[in-house]
């Protein structure tokens, strides 16, 4: 079983993704769910996710400035988000995958397997 935490600040993208995900397999638990730099930052590393799903447009920031916040993170990242133009440092933070919003459960299921 992996915990999974969901960071977007759209209340219908968290529950979209949680009910693509729910879909996926129940191998995936999604145990938080997070819309601010500030809320994740405190509280990821009680929690030890497995996988984060990472929006880039959070309410106070940048999803990246989360994975700097905390420096060294124990859990795979996916980015999750509208915008084509953070892909480099997705890469440069070493992100599991990339998946444009909307997104399908096709793209989601390439992501996790």
């Amino acid at each position: 079983m992996f915990k999974t935490v969901i960071l977007d600040d759209d209340p219908f993208a968290r529950e979209m993704l949680s009910d693509l995900l729910a879909k996926h397999s129940d191998r995936y638990v999604v145990t938080a769910f997070f819309d601010s730099v500030k809320s994740a930052v405190k509280s990821l590393p009680g929690l030890a996710p497995d996988l984060v799903f990472l929006d880039m447009e959070l309410t106070d920031g940048k999803g990246f400035d989360i994975l700097e916040k905390l420096g060294n993170i124990h859990f795979e990242v996916i980015v999750t988000t509208m915008h084509d133009s953070y892909m480099l440092q997705a890469i440069k933070h070493s992100a599991l995958d990339y998946l444009l919003k909307p997104m399908n459960s096709n793209d989601l299921d390439e992501a996790l397997n």
